[in-house]
Formats: structure tokens, sequence, C-alpha cells
């Protein structure tokens, strides 16, 4: 499995990026924004394995990865899409998007129409606080938000988790013990 890949832009290849990485060239089908780039380059990336055939796709960031991850998940949302979200909206303004519901800003994207938009909001608006926190809250917010990310693998809500982290202090761990300590005696 690869995770990532380090090289330099070979050659563009209609959504594709041809990565030259030593001497071996990736295709690795990247949102439109990455696409623009020229030069050296790090992506992040998700394998996909369908009938006997490999395909790359490749993000800047951890987040934009986790994100289409998230995306693709959805019942009736391929890569595709998922990429075109990602080519229109950065992290953040998907973030603020999911946060606020706007069904509209969604429909923009091709292969999205109401239907789609209501569902991609429904099933991951529950996680956008996990997935893409509030930016500019501190250490704090990140160790609150792994320690619910722990919570709601263990299948708590999201509010459960929530209200479990509430007011804790410490690393990740000391608030997921805290947290789970709340929530078994309720």
């Amino acid at each position: 499995m690869i995770g990532a890949l380090r090289g330099v832009i070979f050659e563009k290849w209609g959504g594709e990026l041809l990565i030259d990485v030593n001497g071996v060239i990736y295709r690795v089908a990247v949102p439109a924004k990455t696409h623009r780039r020229e030069g050296e380059i790090l992506l992040y990336i998700f394998e996909a394995v369908r009938e006997g055939e490999v395909t790359l796709y490749g993000f800047e960031s951890r987040e934009e990865l986790e994100l289409f991850r998230r995306i693709i998940r959805v019942g009736g949302v391929g890569a595709k899409t998922a990429l075109g979200l990602l080519s229109l909206y950065t992290p953040s303004q998907l973030g603020k998007i999911f946060r606020e519901k706007r069904v509209e800003e969604l429909k923009k994207v091709p292969g999205i129409g109401l239907k789609t938009a209501r569902k991609i909001l429904a099933e991951i608006g529950e996680e956008v606080e996990i997935l893409l926190p509030v930016p500019g809250k501190g250490p704090e917010q990140e160790a609150h938000r792994l320690a619910m990310e722990g919570l709601i693998r263990l299948g708590f809500s999201r509010e459960e988790a929530q209200r479990a982290v509430e007011g804790l202090e410490g690393e990740p761990e000391e608030i997921l013990k805290e947290g789970l300590k709340r929530l078994a005696s309720r």
C-alpha cells in the first residue's frame, strides 16, 4: 500500500498527474487545484482497487485525504464526485458548508443533485467537528477532538462524546479515560 509520493510532476493527463519518483512514474488522479501545480510535489495517497485495476488518488494534505475517504463512504458518492468537491472547495470551506448545511453549495459540483447533497450533509454532518475542527482553538481543541474521535469509534454519539469531554484538560488519552468514566457513571 502506498501512503504518500514525493516526486516531480512529469506530465499532466486530463485530471491526472504523472509523478516521477526516482525514475518510477506514477499516474495519480488529483483535485483541480493540485493539477495546476508545477515542479516538486508531495501527495498523500488513497489507493483504490476495483476489478483488478489500481487507481491512485493524491492529496496535498492529510485533511484532504481524510475528507476524500469519508466522502466516498457516503452511498451513491464516488471518487469522481469526491474529487469534484475537493476541486471546488478547500477543506475549511467544506467544513463551513457541512456545519451550515448549505445544500446549494454542494449542488454546484457536477454529479451532486438535491438528494445526494442532503445525503452527504446528513451522513457527514455528524462527523464534521472531528474531520474539520474549527480553526484557531489551539491544542486543547485538538486533544478534545482526538478524545471525541476515540469515543465515537467506541460507539458513542457525537453529542455524548462532546458532553463527556467538555471541561476536561490534559492529553487526549487522559481526556478519553475521564470521558469514559463520565459516560459509565450515567
